[in-house]
């Protein structure tokens, strides 16, 4: 449930008509799939949005996408929207999603929806959805953004540094 492919999915049905080129693709595989089936069933929607299930290639998944959304209320790190970043995909993600929100910048290596006042989750997310697919120059320059954040931030000497930092400050403790 804390992933929120339902939000995803009803969003996704609002602009459909709007961006008839696009598809959705839901990878992974979970308890709450034959729910999520009858929802894009009663959507129409069964041509344009598929439920794959686990993929052995998930990278080869990221570089056949266009961007990347994840509609979760919660990740602790949110390794899969990191991934995303680093094959250099547009992400969208909620402003109020932990994790989600300590990766994406906010109009620079993505979006962070963040629903006004009167608006729900599935609206602010379709607003958004429609911004970015109808916005090539945007893709291109959060994607861009975005992979350089991730390899700045992430890259294996930095972590291999503050690993030893951490490794040090404990055996001195001892």
């Amino acid at each position: 449930p804390q992933k929120d492919q339902k939000t995803l999915i009803s969003a996704f049905a609002q602009i459909a008509e709007e961006f008839p080129d696009w598809n959705l693709r839901i990878i992974g595989e979970g308890h709450l799939r034959p729910k999520l089936e009858q929802q894009i069933k009663d959507l129409r929607l069964s041509s344009r949005i598929s439920l794959p299930g686990i993929s052995k290639d998930i990278q080869s998944e990221y570089l056949k996408a266009q961007a990347f959304v994840l509609a979760s209320t919660y990740e602790s790190f949110g390794l899969a929207t990191a991934e995303a970043m680093s094959t250099g995909l547009p992400v969208i993600g909620f402003a109020d999603c932990e994790g989600t929100n300590k990766l994406i910048n906010h109009n620079k290596t993505g979006i962070l929806v963040d629903p006004q006042k009167g608006e729900n989750r599935i609206e602010a997310l379709a607003k958004e959805l429609s911004s970015i697919l109808s916005n090539p120059e945007k893709r291109y320059l959060f994607g861009k953004n975005g992979k350089e954040w991730i390899a700045e931030k992430f890259n294996s000497e930095k972590i291999t540094t503050e690993w030893v930092e951490i490794i040090q400050s404990i055996d001195k403790s001892a």
